[in-house]
């Protein structure tokens, strides 16, 4: 559960009034998290290799989905066969499924050791993607 601090508010130098809002949040235990704008609970999507060269940056601010899934589909839309082809094998009948050597961390930990696709995420998560990579 997040309890709001008191929002900081940046009025331009201009005087105008349009503003720039930076709403921080402490959470229960003790790490902040912030979001800047809406109100919108955020959390950091790393990528890495070939990803990283599809999306065309290292690091996404992402608002938060629910779990694991709901982010590599929002990704997916996002991001279309770019993305997709470093992730998602298609399969005959039951969809797709995570290419074999694709590594999902949240918070450093592997998602097969937690509750993999549908592992749940917070706003202040750090969610970790590897394609899977060969060499020699």
């Amino acid at each position: 559960m997040s309890y709001p601090l008191p929002t900081r508010v940046n009025p331009d130098n201009q005087g105008n009034p349009d503003i720039a809002i930076e709403i921080y949040y402490i959470r229960t235990d003790n790490s902040m998290s912030s979001t800047t704008g809406e109100g919108v609970l955020t959390l950091k999507v790393r990528l890495f290799a070939f990803l990283m060269y599809e999306v065309g940056k290292r690091e996404l601010d992402i608002q938060a989905p629910s779990d694991v899934a709901s982010l590599l589909e929002l990704m997916s839309r996002k991001y279309g066969t770019d993305f997709d082809k470093w992730i998602w094998r298609k399969d005959e009948g039951s969809g797709r499924t995570l290419i074999t050597g694709t590594l999902i961390m949240v918070n450093g930990h592997h998602i097969l050791h937690l509750k993999g696709l549908q592992t749940h995420l917070d706003d202040s998560d750090v969610v970790s993607i590897f394609p899977p990579a060969a060499g020699g």
